[in-house]
């Protein structure tokens, strides 16, 4: 009896790592990015990265090129994970983008693909239109560029960083994947000291 309870209880807990049980259907990409975020809160990493890739796959027909930098960086993040590259459930993923040896590879091709977007960001007009937004755009450049070693990129955008957080006169994070403990000041410095930069 307590060995068919242990099973039915295996059972449960397998399903509710592997399904997108109780998430609502949506058809808007970015809500599905919000999601996923909740679901590896909840340590359901394999619907979370299936609603990643539906994601991307909906943004990339958009003109939402921040959004689907922000997600991009989070796949690349996600697959660089102990999590995803040494669990059984995702070996069939792995073997598709490469297997161990050609993820390095993926990994990076995620990262590069989110610093084309941002750039894209950066010029449109509503980042334009605000220091805030701006902000929050080259933190996100700055997460890029340092996951792809352009030190020198990433220490110019150090400083267009600082810049356009004085110009916002303070501000919040908005996006997940880039909320460290602390302010943008602090984090800017961190960064600068990492990336051997030089002051701010």
């Amino acid at each position: 009896m307590l060995k068919r309870i242990y099973a039915v209880l295996v059972f449960v807990a397998v399903l509710a790592g592997c399904s997108a049980a109780l998430v609502p259907e949506t058809s808007d990409p970015w809500k599905k990015y919000w999601q996923a975020v909740e679901l590896f809160k909840d340590g359901r990493p394999v619907p979370a990265e299936r609603l990643l890739r539906e994601s991307m796959e909906g943004l990339a027909s958009t003109d939402q090129f921040v959004h689907l930098a922000v997600v991009q960086l989070e796949y690349g993040e996600f697959i660089a994970s102990p999590t995803f590259q040494q669990s059984r459930i995702f070996s069939s993923r792995v073997a598709e983008l490469g297997g161990s040896e050609g993820l390095p590879a993926r990994i990076n091709e995620f990262n590069a693909k989110a610093e084309s977007n941002l750039q894209k960001g950066l010029s449109s007009q509503a980042v334009a239109a605000s220091p805030a937004e701006r902000t929050q755009v080259l933190l996100l450049l700055l997460e890029a560029q340092a996951r792809l070693k352009k030190n020198n990129e990433a220490c110019g955008t150090v400083n267009q960083a600082a810049e356009s957080y004085k110009a916002a006169r303070g501000m919040s994070y908005e996006y997940r994947i880039h909320a460290p403990k602390g302010t943008v000041t602090e984090h800017l410095k961190q960064r600068n000291v990492l990336l051997s930069c030089g002051a701010t």
